[in-house]
C-alpha cells in the first residue's frame, strides 16, 4: 500500500508539472481532472452512475489534447463539452454492458451499478439509449462546425455505427443466462477497440486531406 500511494503522489506530481509545461488553462485545469480520476475509484460505493463517471474521465481527455495543442477554449465554447459528453456516453454504455458479468458480486457486496440496480434486460436497454445518444453527440460535432470536420468524419461515424449496432446484437436483450465471457469480450472489449481506432483513422485522414 505504501509503494502504492507512492506511486499515485509521484506521478499526480509529474501530471501537474507536465501540464504547466504545456500551457496555463492545461496547468490549471490539471488538479480538477486528477480529482475526477481519484474520484472515479470510489464510485461503486456510492452511485450507479459510476459507468458515467468513468465515462467523463475518458471524455476529458480528447478535451485535454484541444488545450494541449491550442492552449485555449473551444469557439463556440459549448463544442468542447459536447465532444466529451459524446465519449462519456459511449463509454457509459459498453461499461453497462461490462458491469453485466458483475451484477450479483455488486449486489452481494452492496456496490452500486445500472445491472445492479436495475436487472439485466433494463440495464442494456439503457446502454442502447446511451450509445444512441453518444452517436448524436458526435454527429453533432460536425454540424457545429467547429472542429471543421468532413465527409470522411461522417464516414467513420456510420462505421461506428454499424459496429455499436454488432455489439448490441451481441448481447441481445441482456439475459444473463445466455450471456457469456467469450460474448462480452467481443462485444465490450473487440467492438469498442474497433469504435475507438476507426473514428481516429477516418478523423486523421478527414483533416489530412482537408
Amino acid at each position: 500500500l505504501t509503494q502504492a500511494v507512492i506511486a499515485v503522489v509521484a506521478a499526480s506530481a509529474l501530471f501537474i508539472y507536465l501540464a504547466v509545461q504545456l500551457n496555463p488553462l492545461c496547468g490549471m485545469l490539471s488538479p480538477l481532472a486528477l480529482l475526477w480520476i481519484y474520484g472515479y475509484s470510489y464510485a461503486k460505493r456510492f452511485t450507479m452512475l459510476a459507468h458515467h463517471m468513468l465515462g467523463f474521465a475518458l471524455g476529458i481527455a480528447p478535451v485535454g489534447a484541444y488545450l494541449a495543442v491550442t492552449g485555449a477554449w473551444s469557439t463556440p465554447w459549448w463544442a468542447l463539452v459536447v465532444l466529451a459528453l459524446g465519449v462519456t456516453f459511449w463509454v457509459a454504455g459498453f461499461d453497462v454492458i461490462y458491469a453485466l458479468q458483475d451484477l450479483e458480486f455488486d449486489r452481494e457486496h452492496g456496490l452500486h451499478s445500472i445491472p445492479a440496480a436495475l436487472g439485466s434486460s433494463r440495464a442494456v436497454a439503457l446502454a442502447r439509449g446511451f450509445h444512441i445518444l453518444a452517436f448524436a453527440l458526435f454527429l453533432a460535432l460536425y454540424w457545429i462546425a467547429a472542429f471543421d470536420l468532413g465527409v470522411l468524419y461522417l464516414a467513420g461515424l456510420a462505421v461506428m455505427a454499424g459496429l455499436l449496432v454488432y455489439e448490441h446484437v451481441v448481447i441481445g436483450g441482456g439475459d444473463t443466462a445466455r450471456l457469456d465471457l467469450p460474448r462480452i469480450d467481443r462485444a465490450f472489449f473487440k467492438a469498442n477497440i474497433a469504435v475507438s481506432l476507426s473514428i481516429f483513422t477516418f478523423t486523421l485522414l478527414d483533416r489530412l486531406i482537408s
